[in-house]
């Protein structure tokens, strides 16, 4: 019932911040928060079918700085209906940011995000859709930080961030058949991460980046989750989890940037790391490269290792979890990228992902906690797994009034179960390939879609013969996910009409999502209230119309 999430960790630089996630690990999201307009104040007022949204953004006084503010505010709740399901969920979110220069080589950014979100389930509307369960889940979370950047004389550069990270859960959800409270989760986690980055050119072009981090931890974890029947047919006992986890994760790292031959540029670094709560410490060492075939193409390469803490969530379930082995990634890249026109590049690669340690359930020998998710009386840290893939991309910049990207994917991605049966993990699609671009016809007209289409996720079928006799949903364990959901497809269009006037401009927009109104289906599920077997299906036809004001 626990959501396992290998997400390993959130950093905070340079007025952005990254995220590692556990089934990529050699992915890493760079977002990083644009400057505000150091010249003059701007805004943009966004309101459409969906939800209200403002930006503003200006000049510091004294012209040393800038600042930027977005907030947003869905509504989709007041599309219920054309949502096609019985609940919509609230949310809002809030960012902002702002730059300071110190002086000629020294500036101070702050950054700020957080979220809100809520969903309700009533009962009635719960019994109407056919779900097992009804409640209510309120989540906020929320980051600040501020980033002081330092530059030295032309070889050197020196970044050091602070940032603190929180999450509130407040979920309670119970049973629609009888009203037992099945989950009460108000946990919380909190975390301040102190960051520093270094950049040092040498006389000959080389260089070395080099840092370190220490992350403070102070979560507190109270939850319940009632003793239920799993999809397996084991009856799990309820769990309690009411502690405070306190801990620190410790981290140096560096990268050497060498140029030993014209056209040929290598990296070669590492990474230590020391978790307090368990006392497990690494040393991953990583290379990369790339070669100039040409003016036009290059040879790209890597490979590393990665290891990365199992969340806090599931070893604070049980003291005995601490002697978990930390999961363990090898990762092997190569690809190659060619400038096919002036605006228009392809790139082809390849990856070979290799894990090992991930944690198993030996109750559940099928079953894979890193995908499906559960609460445990017992974990080993025997589990492997693989992914294998090729992808080529396509991208064509702005020129002239065109612009699109295309890209495409075949890949595998397996597991090997307690039992030692290797099977396809659940968010194996095996191939995915997406289209999307835009035509700007004039100054006033635009026209852009995306279309997305993906192989159908592994899925275990249900053992109708135990589910009816236990009257809960019970898998067959001879084809744990052994069957595949239809292929997934949708397309999303738009048109921009746009109004220029002296001072602002006007931009009335519709967007039409999944215009051929495609039933994709998000899971299948034991509808214990009719009795059989369900499906949940992801979003319907859906018109937005909205206008955008800059003033």
């Amino acid at each position: 019932m626990l959501n396992v999430d290998f997400l390993q960790d959130v950093n905070f630089s340079a007025g952005g911040f990254s995220v590692a996630y556990g089934d990529r690990l050699s992915s890493v999201m760079d977002i990083r928060f644009r400057e505000g307009n150091r010249r003059e104040f701007d805004s943009q007022l966004d309101m459409n079918m969906a939800g209200l949204g403002l930006v503003g953004e200006g000049p510091l006084a004294g012209g040393k700085g800038s600042w930027l503010f977005s907030a947003r505010k869905s509504y989709l709740d007041l599309l219920v209906d054309a949502i096609g399901t019985g609940v919509a969920p609230q949310y809002s979110d809030y960012q902002g940011k702002a730059v300071i220069d110190l002086s000629s080589r020294q500036r101070l950014e702050f950054l700020g995000v957080a979220g809100i979100d809520h969903i309700n389930f009533d009962k009635k509307t719960s019994l109407d859709d056919g779900k097992n369960f009804y409640g209510r889940a309120d989540n906020v979370e929320n980051m600040v930080g501020v980033n002081w950047s330092w530059r030295g004389e032309s070889n050197w550069h020196s970044e050091t961030s602070l940032s603190r990270m929180y999450t509130r859960y407040k979920n309670r959800f119970s049973a629609t058949d009888d009203d037992s409270l099945g989950v009460d989760d108000r946990s919380s986690e909190v975390s301040l991460t102190l960051r520093n980055v270094t950049y040092y050119r040498l006389a000959g072009g080389d260089g070395f980046k080099f840092g370190f981090e220490e992350k403070h931890i102070d979560n507190n974890y109270d939850s319940y989750f009632k003793d239920y029947r799993d999809q397996y047919g084991n009856l799990v006992p309820a769990l309690i989890v009411n502690r405070p986890v306190n801990t620190d994760r410790l981290g140096a790292f560096f990268i050497y940037n060498w140029n030993p031959v014209p056209r040929l540029e290598l990296n070669l670094g590492g990474r230590a790391d020391h978790f307090t709560y368990n006392g497990n410490s690494h040393f991953s060492p990583r290379i990369s490269f790339t070669v100039k075939l040409s003016e036009k193409t290059a040879l790209n390469g890597s490979a590393g290792t990665y290891y990365q803490n199992l969340p806090l969530a599931i070893l604070s379930q049980d003291r005995d979890f601490k002697e978990l082995r930390d999961l363990e990634a090898l990762h092997f890249i190569l690809g190659i990228s060619r400038l096919v026109s002036e605006n228009t590049r392809l790139t082809v690669e390849a990856y070979d992902k290799e894990y090992r340690h991930f944690p198993l359930d030996p109750t559940k020998p099928g079953l894979f906690p890193a995908d499906e998710g559960a609460s445990h009386e017992r974990l080993v840290d025997s589990g492997r797994a693989f992914t294998r893939g090729i992808e080529v991309v396509l991208q064509k910049k702005l020129a002239v009034d065109f612009y699109g990207l295309v890209s495409g994917s075949v890949y595998q991605s397996r597991y090997q179960g307690y039992d030692g049966i290797w099977r396809d993990r659940i968010y194996g699609n095996r191939y995915l390939f997406s289209l999307e671009g835009g035509r700007i016809f004039s100054q006033k007209w635009e026209s852009s879609l995306r279309w997305v289409f993906a192989g159908g996720r592994p899925y275990t079928p249900f053992d109708l013969t135990a589910t009816r006799a236990l009257d809960t949903g019970i898998y067959d364990l001879s084809r744990i996910n052994g069957k595949r959901h239809p292929a997934y497809h949708s397309l999303n269009f738009r048109v921009d009409r746009r109004f220029n006037f002296r001072d602002s401009n006007l931009v009335l927009y519709w967007d039409l999502w999944n215009v051929y109104n495609r039933k994709n289906i998000a899971s299948y599920y034991w509808n214990e209230v009719e009795n059989k077997v369900d499906r949940e299906n992801q979003w319907s036809l859906l018109p937005v119309f909205g206008l955008e004001w800059e003033f």
